[in-house]
């Protein structure tokens, strides 16, 4: 998606069938674009990926150590 304005990277994974996404960070633009398009955010998360997928799918998301510092 390199070199696509935030509207054409929002409606390439809206295309792609993309229903989550968990990340650090995005921003307040690219976040209103994303959830305009239906897509679950889930921000403020660091961690082993394998770790906060199994996270994602079991409900325990929300525990402290996936939390980025100084987010809530």
């Amino acid at each position: 998606m390199k070199g696509m304005s935030i509207f054409e990277r929002a409606g390439e994974i809206k295309k792609i069938g993309i229903q989550v996404i968990i990340c650090g960070a995005v921003s307040e633009a690219f976040y209103h674009l994303l959830s305009e398009a239906d897509i679950d955010l889930v921000c403020g998360i660091t961690g082993d990926i394998d770790e906060v997928v199994a996270a994602h799918r079991n409900g325990t998301l929300g525990h402290a150590r996936f939390r980025m510092p100084g987010s809530e």
